[in-house]
């Protein structure tokens, strides 16, 4: 099964939850949308856990651009790199004492953007043209994936291209309820609460949504204040929940 998740926000004990919440193994596969680190107490241990796992994908978000953008003015004033580990400890706090050069390097590496078959993986959001089609990915000036606030909008329904994830705001900042709920937009601009993985057993009705028919699904449920995180299964369009 495929997983997409984003805005981890350093809270290493939910993550442990979520991923023995969908039982992922080895024959899985996760995505993280950007925004791992910061807020929560253990940026690091979020960092190490996804790091280390062979199918983990992840991308940067604007937190992790803001780090390296520190680690590049740190290495521009000094030569001293155990001064500059040293800084960046500090400036991931709680748990910040972890963290190695290893997985500054892996960060450093990580893409803007992931495209797959059949999805686009960002974190804020895609550049569109005038008639809503996804500009070029590799013609996009990063600032959009790691910054744009206007592709939450839900009348901007990106046309004629794949599903594309993304967080960046808290989806209840745009959900008509206010929830903190991954949202999922179809071809036809239907705004929809994605089915969560326990519906059936309470008695809902049976999923028929397809990520073919989806345009995008916004998945960022603020979870350092909301004290919940998703992941969406694109296998069966199905969202899975662990909370505080």
């Amino acid at each position: 099964m495929t997983y997409i998740i984003s805005d981890i926000h350093g809270e290493y004990e939910l993550l442990l939850e979520l991923m023995d919440k969908i039982g992922f193994s080895d024959r899985d596969l996760l995505y993280v949308g950007g925004d791992m680190i910061e807020k929560g107490d253990s940026s690091v241990r979020v960092l190490e856990l996804l790091r280390d796992r062979p199918n983990v994908r992840c991308i940067l978000g604007n937190h992790e651009q803001a780090f390296l953008d520190y680690y590049h003015h740190l290495m521009r004033t000094s030569e001293d790199y155990e001064w500059v580990l040293s800084e960046l400890k500090k400036y991931l706090g709680t748990d910040g004492e972890l963290l190695t050069w290893d997985t500054v390097d892996w960060l450093e590496a990580l893409p803007y953007y992931i495209e797959t078959d059949d999805f686009i993986l960002v974190h804020a959001g895609v550049g569109l043209d005038g008639e809503q089609r996804v500009l070029p990915l590799k013609e996009t000036p990063n600032e959009i994936f790691l910054y744009d606030r206007g592709f939450k909008r839900p009348d901007r329904i990106p046309k004629d291209t794949r599903c594309v994830f993304f967080g960046h705001t808290q989806t209840s900042a745009v959900s008509p309820s206010g929830k903190d709920e991954i949202l999922i937009y179809t071809k036809a601009g239907q705004m929809l609460y994605a089915i969560p993985s326990d519906a059936e057993k309470a008695g809902a009705a049976r999923n028929t949504v397809s990520i073919e028919g989806l345009a995008k699904v916004h998945l960022d449920l603020g979870t350092y204040i909301s004290g919940r995180l998703g992941a969406f299964c694109i296998d069966n369009c199905t969202a899975y929940y662990v909370s505080r």
